[in-house]
């Protein structure tokens, strides 16, 4: 079995970084030998994953499905499933890849840009951290109109439709209350400041502020899978970003070491906060 077959989109976007740093001729004309961040064992974990989520999934009219594993500490690229079946047909019948398809295994899920929904809630809550907010600030949970957006009142609910009145910020983050995180959002985190966060913590695809309102915080801005697992390894390291890589060695073809990945890890975020949010989370 290929490397192609075991790992395509990961393999695919190797050879696309390659072209990018040599050229297409010289990868053609050179013999080079690269040695890659991709675990077997973890890939193949990953695409059974994969393969048993997706079915629970379609429930839900989840099409495709995209997996993405990182080591925290070094950036390193694990384990990477761009679609939930490389050799799969597009979906529906009749559709044009790259145009109207809800599926097609070509394209890696992986780098283009979803929604995150709640995940994106603990970049808001370390801004409003970072500020000085305590954890057992009370904010209340209750129906809340947040003004005109988009042309019409945005009155977010809880994804259980109750609310649970005067709760801390730690209670909203554990337990993913829309309406108090919406609220820290525009209160205490600032859009502004939370964006920046995002962005320090590696997310590459927000863009100016006047794009996005009190939604941000419940997953209105775009993001890629990849740059979210890399920005989530910030609060693994205590406060360090580390951004993904996939090669690790490059040799020519007589053996010398023509490239050697080396990343120096890069504090954004306190200990304390990233601590603090670990522990709402676990």
């Amino acid at each position: 079995v290929s490397i192609l077959d075991r790992a395509p989109h990961f393999t695919l976007h190797v050879k696309s970084l390659l072209e990018e740093k040599y050229g297409e001729e010289f990868l053609r004309r050179k013999g080079l030998s690269v040695f890659t961040t991709l675990d077997w064992e973890l890939q193949k974990a990953a695409q059974e994953a994969v393969e048993r989520w997706i079915k629970r999934n379609e429930a839900f009219y989840a099409f495709n499905v995209s997996l993405v594993a990182i080591d925290p500490k070094t950036g390193q690229v694990l384990a990477m499933i761009g679609s939930k079946d490389w050799g799969g047909e597009p979906f529906p019948e009749n559709c044009s890849p790259g145009k109207d398809c809800l599926f097609d295994p070509m394209v890696n899920v992986a780098f283009r840009e979803r929604q995150p929904g709640s995940a994106f809630k603990p970049f808001v809550y370390t801004t409003a951290f970072e500020k000085g907010f305590s954890d057992n600030k009370i904010i209340i949970d209750e129906e809340t109109n947040f003004g005109i957006w988009g042309g019409e009142p945005y009155i977010p609910q809880n994804y259980d439709g109750t609310f649970r009145g005067p709760v801390t910020l730690r209670q909203a983050l554990s337990q993913s209350l829309n309406v108090p995180s919406v609220k820290v959002l525009v209160y205490l985190a600032g859009i502004e400041d939370s964006i920046e966060t995002a962005k320090e913590f590696g997310i590459t695809t927000l863009k100016a502020l006047s794009f996005y309102g009190p939604s941000l915080v419940l997953g209105g801005g775009e993001v890629k899978l990849l740059d979210m697992v890399s920005a989530f390894g910030v609060f693994a390291t205590k406060g360090f970003k580390v951004s993904p890589s996939f090669i690790l060695e490059i040799k020519d073809d007589t053996g010398d070491v023509v490239f050697e990945e080396k990343k120096t890890p890069k504090r954004v975020l306190e200990s304390e906060v990233a601590n603090l949010i670990n522990n709402i989370l676990s």
